[in-house]
């Protein structure tokens, strides 16, 4: 035997001394099925919990095929004749007296007041710019009661989601637009103003009453 060889023989003896936790075997190892790590038992859970996973698992499955089915039928382009108002209503009245009655406290008062405010800021800020673009057709005074108006109206009649209460930069860009063109023709800003807002109504009245804006 060499002298390489009999220090490898030492040096393997010494880690098995040294570490006398460790075991090396040749045989083959043990296989591991999957069942028995992946696949949990559950004779240990009692009645109760196989009934409530039960109603968890059918409370889903309702839900996916609501979902589901909800994805499939898509409402049409045109519907009859207030076929689309009528059920947007009829979906909102059972619940427009509870939209009242929950919003008698503190909490919903606290809200009531900050959007108070924050519909009342942009109507004066716009009213003023509003004076300036249409030489004092429309002012702060008009542009603060017609929001309330809108605003008062929009809440106790409409049965579709929030939407912005109010004028908007895009509003004011329109306005100084129009105001060029009433200009030009030399026709008077007011009555031009009025029947634009006239011929916007009688579209949005003909496309929600035969359901176009779906």
């Amino acid at each position: 035997m060499s002298a390489k060889s009999c220090v490898r023989l030492a040096a393997a003896t010494l880690l098995l001394s040294a570490s006398p936790v460790a075991s090396f075997s040749f045989a083959p190892p043990t296989p591991i099925t999957n069942h028995a790590l992946s696949r949990p038992t559950l004779s240990a859970l009692g009645p109760s919990s196989h009934r409530h996973r039960g109603s968890s698992l059918s409370m889903s499955t309702a839900a996916a095929a609501v979902e589901e089915s909800s994805d499939d039928k898509d409402p049409p382009l045109f519907e009859s004749f207030l076929k689309g108002i009528g059920r947007d209503y009829k979906m909102r009245l059972p619940l427009y007296k509870s939209d009242i009655s929950d919003g008698l406290n503190t909490q919903c008062l606290a809200a009531t007041l900050f959007l108070f405010f924050a519909c009342l800021a942009p109507a004066v800020g716009f009213g003023s710019l509003f004076g300036t673009v249409t030489n004092g057709a429309i002012g702060t005074m008009e542009m603060v009661s017609s929001t309330a108006m809108c605003g008062l109206i929009y809440s106790l009649t409409s049965a579709q989601p929030l939407t912005i209460i109010g004028s908007t930069g895009p509003v004011l860009a329109f306005v100084a637009t129009l105001v060029k063109l009433a200009e030009k023709l030399g026709l008077p800003f007011l009555p031009l103003y009025a029947w634009t807002g006239i011929w916007t109504s009688g579209i949005l009245l003909a496309s929600s009453v035969t359901s176009a804006s779906n």
